[in-house]
């Protein structure tokens, strides 16, 4: 699975509002962060909240546009549009090399 990395402010403002980050089936992470939204989103994403461990806090599926998410314990957040594919769960540690 192809983990594309914002860590930039510009790269994590837009996100995947651009709709060329990040096409379907690749997954944005940005770090740091700790809330994200959908304004100006056109389609359903999916987000997972991590933690410094890279231990899925939290996990959605098919956020709508014009929602805001948070997890204050949250250091990075996995974003993708939303697909069929399996998705992060809460307790699930993340190997990322």
């Amino acid at each position: 699975m192809m983990v594309k990395l914002a860590s930039s402010v510009r790269s994590r403002l837009v996100g995947l509002l651009s709709g060329q980050v990040c096409p379907d089936g690749e997954i944005l992470m940005l770090v740091p962060c700790s809330s994200v939204h959908t304004y100006g989103m056109r389609e359903h994403i999916d987000v997972a909240f991590i933690d410094s461990s890279f231990t899925v806090l939290t996990s959605h599926r098919r956020v709508p546009p014009a929602r805001k998410l948070r997890h204050p314990h949250a250091t990075a957040v996995l974003e993708r549009r939303s697909c069929s594919a399996p998705w992060c769960q809460p307790g699930e540690r993340l190997m990322i090399e």
